[in-house]
């Protein structure tokens, strides 16, 4: 039977366990979708970051690197001392105290008190050849001009020892000398504790130091010089290589390139060898900062800057008459020869300057020597050493070798000072068993060295005359070489031979060995001369083969002769920071 009027069934409610479920879900629903929104915006945030410093780090190294494309244009362009001087500090002051030269001990044991005075010197060191019994301390910074190993050399009178830090810090300094000399050594020695193991040094950056001098009796010296890259050797270490104590350290100049800046620096690692550093800093998003240094070597010197085996040196031959017809040359033994040097036949002060030629040696001007005081069979010296003129048929009248030098015209003749004009080159030959940079020139006609006759054969040719062994010879000539040095300590110039030679150095006579003579040796010391290290001087030697009884000539030197420059090369080291 339906009962309609049943009541309904009731709908109970959810469980607790199942709300809860619901509830839970729909939070992470929220949460994820929240979590997904920031997550956009952060990566798009980071992007734009990303973005920014990428830009940065390519500013930084196109900054750096066209900064670096600058210093080496004006290199090129023969501007690299306006960059360089900045950085010369010039000179170092050294300590001195007075009567404690005995021993190193002595200069230690003075050193508990305040020295006596301070000197100055343009380099690391001294030559003080008017003082004895004396110690002295240097001390300052030593700059490398580029980063690499460096290896220092000490020579002393009588004592030396030399101490470097690992900063500029004195605290710092070694506990015992890298390099020293117990006794008197002369010259820069190549072994033993005189030369210091490699060190390594970075551009720019300063090395405290100090160098003990402990000179005895006797005037001495005492100096540091060193080799680094670049095939650089420096002895001593010049001033523009050191800073004095306590003073400011040199600063990179720093040019502004947009937001960010550059420093930059151009250093001389040697001879027409240049190192550019530069590096640019970019501030990138919050704390990041890009860099991007640039290291490039530039060599002026050609593809490969090292010291030569051999160099040419350019010179310039005279050939007179050998036959008697020139009043001054090969006049024989009878009235003309007697192996002894006469000096004072040239000025000593005061060159004669001329264009003609000057070219040949890369000058704009070269020096001919003037009759001097002393007259013997020089009255016609003006013609030795230039060309052959119409108007020169003249002669002089000597008696016992002097004369008034008056010219006794000779018309219709052309034999009197009748020359030919040779340009040659002489193969000087590396010598380190006699010192560093020393190149030496020989032909002195023993055993197997052949006699000095450069021009057999040639010009006016031999002319019937031999030697004394009968080989045909073409004596009478004359020779002159021209150049120009950068002066530094430690420099010389030897000569050993025969005829007469005359050597200036800046306009003045320092080798004075004139007339027809046995081989004779003579030597120049640069130190003894008033010269400034540092500076450029000019250099002319003459050199004449008047008799036809043997030609000599032995050359020995060190000079730093001036390079001319080659193809540039360069050598790129690119580190571009954090980059990647």
């Amino acid at each position: 039977m339906n009962d309609s009027s049943a009541a309904p069934i009731p709908v109970s409610a959810p469980a607790p366990r199942e709300g809860g479920f619901i509830l839970v879900f729909t939070i992470l629903m929220l949460l994820g979708i929240s979590a997904l929104a920031v997550g956009m915006v952060y990566n798009a945030h980071h992007g734009r970051v990303a973005a920014l410093n990428y830009k940065n780090r390519i500013r930084a190294f196109y900054a750096s690197d066209g900064m670096r494309a600058l210093l080496a244009q004006e290199v090129l362009d023969g501007n690299a001392k306006r960059y360089i001087d900045v950085s010369m500090a010039g000179q170092i002051d050294g300590e001195v105290w007075e009567g404690a030269g005995g021993s190193m001990a002595a200069l230690k044991g003075a050193m508990s008190h305040g020295p006596d005075h301070v000197d100055k010197s343009p380099y690391l060191g001294s030559n003080w050849k008017n003082k004895t019994d004396y110690g002295v301390r240097w001390r300052g910074y030593v700059i490398p001009p580029a980063t690499g190993a460096y290896t220092f050399f000490v020579r002393a009178d009588d004592q030396g020892e030399f101490y470097l830090s690992t900063d500029d810090m004195p605290a710092n300094l070694s506990a015992s000398p890298i390099a020293s000399v117990a006794s008197w050594a002369f010259s820069w020695p190549k072994w033993g504790s005189g030369v210091s193991k490699p060190v390594s040094l970075k551009i720019g950056k300063r090395y405290y130091f100090e160098f003990l001098h402990a000179q005895g009796i006797g005037g001495g010296f005492g100096q540091v010089g060193w080799s680094g890259p670049n095939y650089m050797t420096e002895r001593p270490i010049p001033g523009k290589r050191l800073a004095s104590y306590g003073s400011k350290a040199e600063k990179w100049d720093t040019t502004k390139v947009g937001k960010g800046r550059v420093k930059y620096a151009l250093a001389e690692a040697g001879p027409l060898v240049y190192t550019l550093n530069t590096e640019a800093i970019m501030g990138g998003k919050g704390d990041t900062t890009f860099r991007s240094p640039l290291n490039q070597t530039l060599s002026m010197r050609g593809d490969n800057p090292a010291p030569p085996e051999s160099l040419w040196q350019r010179v310039i031959f005279y050939d007179f008459h050998s036959n008697g017809s020139n009043p001054e040359f090969d006049k024989g033994a009878c009235c003309f020869w007697d192996g002894t040097v006469t000096t004072d036949m040239v000025k000593r002060k005061g060159l004669r300057y001329e264009t003609a030629n000057a070219a040949y040696f890369g000058l704009d001007s070269i020096g001919k020597p003037e009759r001097g005081s002393n007259i013997r069979y020089n009255c016609g010296i003006d013609k030795w050493f230039t060309g052959w003129k119409p108007g020169w048929e003249v002669w002089y009248n000597y008696a016992g070798g002097s004369a008034d030098c008056t010219e006794t015209p000779t018309p219709g003749s052309d034999s009197a000072f009748k020359n030919v004009v040779i340009k040659d080159s002489l193969l000087f030959v590396r010598r380190d068993d006699l010192g560093a940079n020393a190149y030496q020139f020989k032909h002195f006609g023993v055993a197997d060295d052949p006699a000095f006759m450069p021009l057999d054969n040639r010009g006016l040719g031999n002319e019937g005359v031999t030697d004394l062994g009968g080989v045909p010879r073409n004596y009478s000539f004359c020779m002159e070489i021209h150049t120009k040095f950068e002066h530094t300590s430690g420099m010389n110039f030897e000569f050993n031979g025969d005829d007469d030679v005359w050597l200036y150095i800046n306009d003045s006579l320092v080798m004075d060995l004139g007339f027809v003579h046995v081989s004779t040796y003579a030597t120049v010391s640069l130190d003894d001369l008033p010269l400034t290290f540092g500076e450029t001087y000019p250099l002319d030697f003459f050199y004449c083969e008047r008799q036809r009884f043997g030609s000599s000539i032995d050359l020995i030197t060190n000079l730093p002769v001036l390079l001319k420059a080659g193809k540039p090369s360069s050598s790129w080291k690119r580190d571009y920071g954090n980059t990647e």
